[in-house]
């Protein structure tokens, strides 16, 4: 009977211990946890390179939508990891790709955006986009400016 006892004791810790291990993989949503994405982000900084960080996009009229590329190397020698989207500065502005994973040393990659131009921003615009890395410092941003032309 003490046998059947401590038999029925083992499989609950068991079942109760493993039931709480996640061992490091996705929740329901299949997007990694924050505590993933915090261990990975302190596993070790490194270093990024835009090709240019400054973009001067021209003129364009009212209601056109106009995408542009920063590219960046990393050269530091620690994979890059993202802290998820790259923050925009306006409603206008939205972030078509970003690298989800690691982006390793001596690799190329970009983030790309879309500027949709509407009525109530008319005249120059200077807009910016926050990447936060695992960077030193954590933010790396960017930055473009156009005209936006009324409809003739």
């Amino acid at each position: 009977m003490n046998r059947n006892i401590f038999l029925i004791a083992l499989a609950f810790v068991t079942t109760v211990g493993l039931s709480g291990c996640s061992g490091g993989k996705n929740d329901a949503d299949g997007k990694k946890s924050a505590s993933d994405t915090t261990a990975a982000v302190t596993a070790g900084t490194t270093a990024v390179e835009l090709e240019k960080g400054e973009a001067d996009l021209g003129k364009i009229t009212v209601g056109d939508t106009i995408y542009h590329a920063f590219k960046f190397k990393v050269t530091g020698k620690n994979a890059l990891i993202l802290d998820g989207e790259p923050r925009v500065s306006c409603e206008c502005t939205k972030i078509v790709y970003y690298p989800k994973g690691p982006v390793k040393p001596g690799a190329t990659d970009s983030i790309r955006m879309q500027y949709a131009s509407k009525d109530k921003f008319l005249g120059h615009q200077n807009k910016s986009i926050r990447m936060k890395a695992n960077t030193e410092p954590p933010i790396t941003k960017m930055s473009f400016k156009l005209e936006v032309l009324p409809k003739k």
